[in-house]
């Protein structure tokens, strides 16, 4: 089908401020652009689709991008926000879950899991949901360190964020005197990281949240030299090229590394790498200067 894209662009299709509503992805329905379960959305009719690993002609404000649907752009339904879109008091609702529903037997569940350490989750802020959820919880920040969204990862495997949630970064307590900072894509492959002893902070997914890092480093007191860690699969690199080079704009040392024979690094820590591994494949790593 014919799309027009400078139609589509405009605000009214796509903003925050827009009344489309759009819903999340899920294992029953899945990405009709990346085919993947979690954190890309569409609109309720199917018009548009939001993908954060597949690149298109129109970005949007939350680093995903515009993907035209099964009808056009003036057929999108339009519906009053509800309360359940309103912002939440992201903080407040970590803190209930931490102190009513988390226990160190949750958190050493997870980390069996998903094959990393305890202490790793416990450094981002995870926690355990409240029962209806069955979920954990991972506390998104912006730059400045405060609490802007809650990711969830549920028992059956399914991502999602709570209703109201930003997106924002993955920041573990105790990071800074290390010579590398790592920034990961997803909550999992920061613990990963963080379990073979290196300093990572990490992104909801491949794209987005570049002004937020850049804000982020620039509230450093000395900015490490900066390795992005990429999924082993195309959406992954264009992503991390890219973050690459916003990021030229607060430091010159900036690398790019992928797994080894791996589709992850939670994947290749898991099969046994350690930090010396890392810290190979960084030294192989050239330094990032752009797309030429």
């Amino acid at each position: 089908m014919s799309y027009n894209w400078i139609e589509a662009s405009q605000p009214k299709v796509w903003s925050s401020e827009s009344k489309t509503e759009w819903i999340r992805v899920s294992r029953t329905q899945p990405c009709a652009i990346c085919k993947k379960q979690d954190w890309c959305t569409r609109a309720t009719d199917n018009s548009v689709h939001c993908c954060m690993r597949v690149p298109s002609p129109v970005e949007l404000s939350n680093g995903g991008h515009l993907h035209s649907g099964t009808k056009t752009p003036d057929e999108l339904t339009a519906k009053e926000p509800s309360k359940q879109n309103q912002p939440i008091n992201a903080t407040a609702v970590w803190t209930r879950w931490l102190t009513y529903h988390t226990k160190s037997s949750n958190i050493l569940d997870l980390s069996i899991e998903l094959g990393v350490c305890a202490g790793a989750l416990k450094r981002l802020h995870c926690v355990r949901a409240n029962p209806r959820r069955s979920a954990f919880a991972f506390p998104m920040f912006n730059s400045y360190g405060e609490i802007v969204g809650l990711r969830l990862r549920h028992d059956d495997g399914n991502k999602t964020t709570v209703k109201g949630s930003k997106s924002g970064l993955f920041l573990p307590a105790g990071i800074g005197k290390d010579k590398y900072l790592l920034i990961a894509e997803g909550e999992s492959d920061t613990a990963a990281l963080l379990s073979a002893g290196m300093d990572a902070i990490g992104r909801p997914s491949c794209l987005g949240l570049i002004s937020m890092v850049k804000g982020y480093l620039n509230r450093l007191d000395v900015i490490p030299e900066i390795v992005i860690c990429a999924d082993d699969d195309l959406p992954g690199l264009n992503g991390a090229r890219k973050l690459a080079t916003g990021l030229l704009e607060v430091t010159t040392s900036v690398r790019i590394i992928r797994p080894p024979s791996c589709k992850d690094f939670r994947e290749w820590i898991y099969g046994g790498a350690t930090r010396q591994s890392i810290e190979c494949l960084i030294h192989a790593a050239k330094f990032w200067r752009g797309d030429r």
